[in-house]
């Protein structure tokens, strides 16, 4: 996996995505500009929203249920609601 190279097809990604991570790990909720960048998601040509759950580990769903579905509810109206 590590070595799986996705940047020759991210600029062909045209939909919303939302990038949802950790923050127990190397980045926190302040750096969500630069994940963005370290996994080259700013190569994506659609929109692009990073981020970071504070104090969460790999199962964010579980340990901050409450701040997912807020994060992922609000990119839903924002990207999915009838205009």
């Amino acid at each position: 996996v590590a070595a799986f190279d996705s940047r020759p097809w991210l600029p062909a990604i045209t939909c919303p995505v939302l990038g949802l991570y950790a923050g127990r790990g190397k980045y926190g909720p302040d750096d969500c500009a630069l994940l963005q960048v370290a996994l080259a998601l700013d190569m994506i040509a659609g929109p692009v929203r990073v981020e970071v759950v504070a104090d969460a580990g790999h199962f964010l769903n579980l340990e901050r249920p409450d701040e997912v579905n807020r994060i992922l509810l609000c990119w839903l109206n924002e990207n999915f609601t009838a205009r």
